[in-house]
């Protein structure tokens, strides 16, 4: 169980929730750009999809930093919740993958963007 302002969410609650509005927190800051507070790296950890003209980009912050770490499956010890945020990273991934986002990976020198499309 994860605490949220007094309410408490259960792994799974997390793992069903992005894009959905069922996480800690979620919500648009404008028309184009949605947040959602997801945990995993840290407990009220956030990513970013923007859609503007028909294009989707998706900010995965420290759960999804690099390309290699969507691409391989595996929990990594530095993570306040390794298991959300390996399971994160996979859905992400292929939701990404149907819907055509280009990611934003800010750790990775070699690919700092990577486009489904």
């Amino acid at each position: 169980m994860y605490p949220y302002y007094g309410h408490y969410y259960s792994h799974e609650d997390y793992v069903s929730a992005p894009f959905q509005g069922q996480a800690y927190d979620s919500g648009f800051i404008d028309e184009s750009i949605q947040y959602l507070v997801t945990g995993g790296h840290c407990p009220f950890h956030q990513v970013f999809l923007i859609e503007e003209n028909g294009e989707k980009i998706f900010f995965g912050g420290d759960v999804a930093p690099q390309l290699h770490q969507m691409t391989n499956r595996f929990k990594a010890k530095y993570d306040y919740d390794g298991k959300l945020a390996m399971e994160l990273r996979q859905q992400w991934w292929e939701q990404g993958q149907r819907e055509g986002w280009t990611f934003l990976f800010y750790h990775d020198v070699k690919t700092p963007t990577f486009s489904t499309r």
